[in-house]
């Protein structure tokens, strides 16, 4: 092995061609070997030492970083789940799957020391089947208000009627879909959401019904069904 040869030949190679002639007996070299290999094995013995050391405290950090990020975790679920307890104690947050409206509702940013108005006394009402489109400028609060859908946000309203979490679907600015086959990305959430064992297994035909169901079918056309290839990329 390399750590063998650093320990054994060199030092027997500097002995042959550094020493004088007259020191160059086998007593000479067997002693003078002996010693550096004696300080190479030492050598090596600290060195295994430091990286033993170095990577278990790397591995106590990095645990105790790990307990810290799941405990803080841990209290904003407590308190997510809390705060909408007491939004639908309040009325403010009101569940009704055939409608989506609010009532003087202030759009802002929560922050520790002031709050950030946004937008103030909106009022909205849509029925099941029709269709809103919000606009407008960077920074007006059009996320805000969907965070404060979605529950990320406290309410700050007469009142907020919704559908129920199980009855929407927030889709998200940015894409989050890992890399994978058209196949993998439509069975990837199925497998998730299963509650049996066995792996969900979609045939093409009712992968194809899936993506007509959203417009979407022409991907069939320009992607394999199992090519993998980067969300992105195939939803440009």
């Amino acid at each position: 092995s390399l750590s063998g040869l650093i320990t054994y030949v060199l030092p027997a190679v500097l002995f042959f061609f550094i020493r004088t002639p007259q020191s160059q007996t086998p007593t000479a070299a067997t002693k003078y070997i002996g010693i550096i290999a004696f300080y190479g094995y030492v050598f090596g013995l600290m060195t295994t030492l430091v990286w033993i050391t170095e990577s278990s405290l790397i591995a106590v950090t990095m645990g105790h970083r790990i307990r810290q990020v799941k405990q803080r975790l841990e209290y904003l679920a407590k308190y997510h789940r809390q705060r909408l307890e007491d939004e639908e104690r309040q009325q403010l947050r009101v569940y009704n799957n055939n409608e989506f409206s609010f009532e003087n509702l202030t759009v802002s940013i929560p922050q520790p020391i002031e709050t950030v108005v946004l937008q103030r006394n909106l009022n909205s009402s849509i029925r099941r089947n029709e269709n809103l489109l919000i606009s407008g400028t960077t920074g007006c609060g059009k996320t805000s208000l969907f965070r404060i859908c979605a529950g990320l946000w406290p309410i700050q309203a007469n009142y907020l009627e919704m559908p129920e979490r199980q009855q929407m679907l927030f889709v998200s600015q940015r894409p989050y879909l890992p890399i994978g086959s058209l196949r993998f990305q439509t069975e990837f959430m199925l497998n998730l959401k299963s509650r049996i064992t066995t792996r969900v297994n979609l045939t093409y035909f009712d992968i194809q019904k899936l993506f007509q169901l959203v417009n979407m079918d022409y991907l069939l056309e320009r992607y394999d069904l199992d090519e993998v290839s980067s969300v992105t990329t195939a939803f440009g």
